[in-house]
């Protein structure tokens, strides 16, 4: 089973915030987003188009990873349609 992690819960911004073709950009600091300083590299196995896959600090067993959007959205409900399908 694999978990689709967003960070910021499972609220929209509203109800025009969904799908757009942009992902809104963060207001703060984001420790999953690529391009910020935050972002802990090391741990990224892998990228792709729309996401890409890292390793968990502190996973719950050896096989765990995170799959990332790797534009910024604050959850599920905001992702575009190219996220959602991969």
């Amino acid at each position: 089973m694999v978990a689709l992690y967003l960070p910021g819960g499972n609220q929209a911004d509203g109800p025009d915030s969904k799908r757009s073709s942009e992902p809104p950009r963060p207001k703060g600091p984001c420790w999953f987003c690529l391009s910020s300083p935050e972002v802990e590299k090391h741990l990224v196995v892998s990228v792709g188009t729309q996401v890409y896959v890292a390793l968990a600090k502190g996973g719950l067993n050896k096989q765990h990873v995170l799959i990332l959007p790797i534009g910024h959205f604050q959850s599920l409900v905001t992702c575009s349609e190219e996220v959602i399908e991969v």
